[in-house]
């Protein structure tokens, strides 16, 4: 049996190293016009054993940020290592507890992808958009959407 998602995460997808369908697609269209970065709670060592199939224009680990989403930490390390100001990033997550929890108190722009519909758990502050997969994000962005 596989193992499931922690931290009342309630995913509905066991943990694996491959992506959703609509994953590399869906990021190589947005690369064309947008910088993207991988925000991850993960260590260096683990993420160098991922296959991820593309490179990012900037990566955010827990091990570099020195703290683990929800922290705060986290997310403002996101913030300095981007150079960005908050209002120029869009954050796009499946975890109501880590992606949002911790991104909106700072004023990130956060995207819940939603792949199984789970209802919003009451303490968590509302995202912005709310989407069933990734690929929406190429209209919303005005890049041309691809076709799989």
């Amino acid at each position: 049996m596989p193992l499931l998602r922690r931290h009342g995460d309630r995913s509905c997808r066991p943990l694996s190293t491959v992506s959703y369908p609509d994953v590399l697609p869906t990021l190589n269209v947005l690369a064309r016009r947008h910088k993207l970065a991988l925000v991850s709670n993960i260590d260096d060592d683990l993420l160098d054993m991922t296959p991820l199939g593309r490179e990012f224009d900037l990566v955010c680990t827990a091990e570099r940020a020195r703290g683990y989403k929800p922290d705060g930490t986290f997310f403002r390390y996101l913030l300095e290592a981007s150079g960005l100001p908050v209002s120029h990033i869009l954050h796009s997550g499946q975890s109501q507890f880590t992606d949002m929890v911790g991104g909106k108190p700072l004023g990130l722009t956060i995207a819940w992808i939603n792949r199984c519909g789970l209802d919003l758990d009451p303490s968590v502050p509302p995202p912005d958009l709310i989407l069933s997969g990734l690929q929406p994000l190429c209209g919303l962005l005005g890049d041309e959407a691809f076709t799989n």
